[in-house]
C-alpha cells in the first residue's frame, strides 16, 4: 500500500481511495490485490496504458482470472516510482468533443525497470505464471535494420548481449535468455505479441530474437523458431502525451492526485491474430477482434489512417493550421484528402471481413476532427523521411502497377518536400 499523503496535500489514487472516487469514475469491478500477473508487458507508455492494459481491465472485471500485467521499462524508472505510490492504479480519460468519461484501471498489478533490476525482470519473464508477453518499445527498440528487418548487430546493446547473454541489456536480450531459462527448467515458452506499428511485426520480432539467439550456439535458436508463438497485432488508439492540465481535471473531478493519468479518445481497435499455444487472457470479452490474418487490417490502418494523417500534417502546415483538428475542419484540405483516400489509397486494399473500407475512411477523418487530443500538425509530420515512405509511396507503387492515377497522393509528397525544403522549411520546423 501506498505511503500516506502529506497534510493539506489532497488523496492520492490508491485502493483505499477507490470507494470515495467521485460518481463520474468507474473503478476495477474485481478484487485488484487478488490479480497476480500472468503478463509481462515491456514498454508500459502512455499508449499500453491506454490500450493493452484496458482492454485486460475489462477482461478481469469479467471474472477472467488471467491478464494482470506485470508492468516492465527497459530503462525509466520515472513510472514505477509514481505507479508504487499509487498502488499500481492510474486514471483514464475517455475524451472527445462532447465531454471526458473517467476510468481506473488496475490491471498493472507490479512494475519493473530492467536497466536496474534485471535479475527481477528476468525471474518475472521465467515464473511459469507468466504465458504471454505484450510488447510497446517503438520500432528503435527492437534493435533491428530498418531496411532489412536484421537484427543490428552493430548496436551497442547487441553487442553488450552477445558477449554477456545471461545478463541482457535489449529487448531482445530479455526475450532470448527467458526462454532460455525457461526451456533449461522444463517450462512451457511464452507467446511473444509486439503491439508496435511494425509491418509483420509477430514476423518482425521473432526474425530479431532467433537472430540473437543464433549467437549463443547450440540449438536455441531453432528451438525458439519452432516452439515460440509471435502472433501478428494490429493496435489502433489516439493517446497523446500526459499534460499538467490532465493532471489538474483528473484530480479536480475524481479528488484524488494522479501522477501519471492518461487521456486517450473513445474508439480503440486491437485486432490480434489468434495463435497462443500456451494460453491467454480472456481478451475477445473486452473487444479484441481474434483472426487468422492481420495483414488487411494492417494495411488498411497503415494507408488509409495514418496516410491520412501524414496528409493533413503537411497540407495543414502549408495552410497556416497549428492542430490536426483545424486541418480537417478546412473544407478544402478535407476533401483533398477523403479523395485521396477513395480515388487512390481504398483501390489498393483488400477490405477485411466485414469491414466498409469507405466507411472506416470516414470515422477515421472524423476521429482526426477530436480537438481535444490536442495533436499539432507539426508533430504529427515529425520523422516524415520514415513515414512518407510506407505510408504514402508503397501506396503510389501499387497504383502506378495497376495503371491508376497517383496525383493526390504525388500532391502530399510535394507538401512534404515543401515543408521541408521550401522558403518556409525553417519557420515550419519539419525534420
Amino acid at each position: 500500500m501506498i505511503a500516506p499523503t502529506e497534510p493539506g496535500q489532497p488523496d492520492r489514487l490508491s485502493i483505499a481511495a477507490l470507494g470515495r472516487l467521485g460518481g463520474r469514475v468507474s473503478v476495477p469491478a474485481y478484487d485488484v490485490l487478488s490479480a497476480s500477473p500472468t503478463v509481462v508487458h515491456i514498454g508500459p507508455g502512455v499508449f499500453h496504458r491506454a490500450h493493452q492494459a484496458a482492454y485486460s481491465d475489462t477482461a478481469l472485471s469479467t471474472g477472467d482470472r488471467s491478464g494482470a500485467i506485470c508492468a516492465v521499462s527497459l530503462r525509466s524508472a520515472e513510472l514505477q516510482h509514481v505507479l508504487t505510490n499509487q498502488d499500481h492504479l492510474y486514471t483514464m480519460v475517455e475524451t472527445d468533443n462532447a465531454g471526458e468519461r473517467f476510468r481506473v484501471v488496475g490491471a498493472i498489478r507490479e512494475s519493473l525497470v530492467a536497466r536496474t533490476e534485471p535479475e527481477r525482470v528476468l525471474a518475472r519473464l521465467s515464473d511459469p505464471a507468466i504465458t504471454v508477453v505484450t510488447i510497446t518499445v517503438t520500432e528503435n527498440g527492437y534493435c533491428s535494420i530498418g531496411s532489412t528487418g536484421a537484427l543490428d548487430v552493430t548496436r551497442e546493446e547487441i553487442e553488450h548481449d552477445i558477449r554477456a547473454p545471461a545478463a541482457p541489456v535489449s529487448l531482445p536480450g530479455f526475450l532470448v535468455e527467458a526462454l532460455r531459462r525457461r526451456r533449461h527448467d522444463g517450462v512451457s515458452p511464452f507467446t511473444v505479441v509486439s503491439c508496435d506499428n511494425l509491418q509483420s511485426n509477430g514476423p518482425a520480432t521473432r526474425r530479431v530474437v532467433t537472430e540473437l539467439a543464433a549467437h549463443r550456439g547450440g540449438d536455441l535458436a531453432e528451438w525458439i523458431a519452432a516452439s515460440v508463438a509471435f502472433p501478428s497485432s494490429m493496435v489502433d488508439r489516439m493517446v497523446p502525451a500526459t499534460t499538467e492540465s490532465i493532471r489538474t481535471l483528473v484530480e479536480k473531478t475524481t479528488g484524488c492526485a494522479d501522477g501519471w493519468p492518461v487521456v486517450t479518445e473513445p474508439f480503440s481497435q486491437w485486432v490480434l491474430e489468434d495463435h497462443f499455444p500456451t494460453g491467454r487472457p480472456r481478451w475477445e470479452a473486452a473487444g479484441v477482434e481474434l483472426v487468422g490474418d492481420v495483414r488487411p487490417y494492417e494495411q488498411a490502418k497503415l494507408r488509409i489512417l495514418n496516410g491520412a494523417h501524414s496528409a493533413f500534417a503537411y497540407f495543414g502546415l502549408l495552410a497556416g493550421h497549428s492542430e490536426i483538428a483545424d486541418a480537417v475542419a478546412d473544407p478544402v484540405l478535407r476533401s483533398a484528402v477523403m479523395d485521396m483516400l477513395e480515388y487512390e489509397v481504398i483501390p489498393t486494399l483488400r477490405a477485411p471481413a466485414g469491414t466498409n473500407l469507405t466507411e472506416y475512411a470516414a470515422s477515421v477523418i472524423h476521429r482526426f476532427g477530436n480537438r481535444t487530443l490536442g495533436y499539432t500538425t507539426a508533430k504529427v509530420a515529425g520523422d516524415g523521411s520514415q513515414k512518407i515512405p510506407v505510408r504514402i509511396l508503397a501506396t503510389a507503387r501499387d497504383q502506378l502497377a495497376a495503371g491508376r492515377p497517383v496525383q493526390r497522393l504525388a500532391a502530399v509528397v510535394a507538401a512534404y518536400a515543401a515543408c521541408v525544403f521550401g522558403p518556409r522549411a525553417i519557420e515550419l520546423n519539419v525534420a
